[in-house]
């Protein structure tokens, strides 16, 4: 027997460049999956069919969909919604993690999802955003607009590779949270993904 839909499903917005470990994190999030939950997964890269979705590990209890042809925040939304809600329809899940396009403006897409017909089956968590320590100390992608916007509309910073870091990167970091304070008790550094889920688990402060 089918249970209840879920109401407010508790939902992750993983964001981050192409290259930041953005799936590699999401990896190890679901890892960490309680036996007894259902987890689904919205995927989208622009222009990569089927590839995303194959670096997923694939688990009994998670429910994987790809959104493909285009960027979930800037292209039409009604690809984007029918997947979502189909997922959502289909699977029941008692969590949502949603990684978008390494191109996207996550602040498009938190506003598409907190618009008033998701209001009753999303409860948004925590914006997540990955930096790989290589984009701390590249200008390119430091002042690109995209990062920028996925930086202002996030709550917790992740570095990856967190291995290589030197004291150039620290004090990279150190500027980052000094231009984005909220981040001052909400940066960890990664290696190979590895982050406890209750770090995620959170509201917006």
């Amino acid at each position: 027997m089918l249970k209840p839909f879920i109401q407010a499903v508790p939902t992750h917005i993983i964001t981050g460049f192409l290259g930041a470990g953005k799936t590699t994190l999401l990896n190890q999030l679901l890892s960490q999956r309680p036996a007894h939950e259902t987890w689904a997964v919205l995927i989208n890269e622009f222009g990569k069919i089927g590839v995303d979705q194959a670096l997923i590990a694939q688990h009994d209890g998670i429910a994987i969909r790809e959104v493909v042809g285009g960027c979930l925040c800037c292209t039409s939304q009604l690809p984007m919604q029918v997947a979502l809600a189909r997922l959502l329809q289909q699977t029941q899940p008692d969590r949502l993690f949603i990684e978008p396009t390494g191109l996207a403006h996550a602040d498009q897409l938190v506003e598409q999802l907190s618009q008033s017909h998701w209001q009753t089956s999303l409860k948004l968590q925590a914006v997540v955003c990955v930096v790989s320590a290589a984009m701390l100390l590249d200008q390119r992608y430091r002042q690109h607009d995209t990062l920028i916007s996925q930086l202002e509309v996030s709550d917790i910073l992740v570095i990856s590779h967190a291995n290589s870091l030197t004291e150039s990167h620290q004090r990279a970091i150190e500027q980052l949270i000094s231009h984005y304070p909220k981040f001052s008790h909400h940066v960890y550094l990664t290696e190979q993904g590895q982050l406890d889920f209750a770090h995620i688990n959170q509201f917006p402060s």
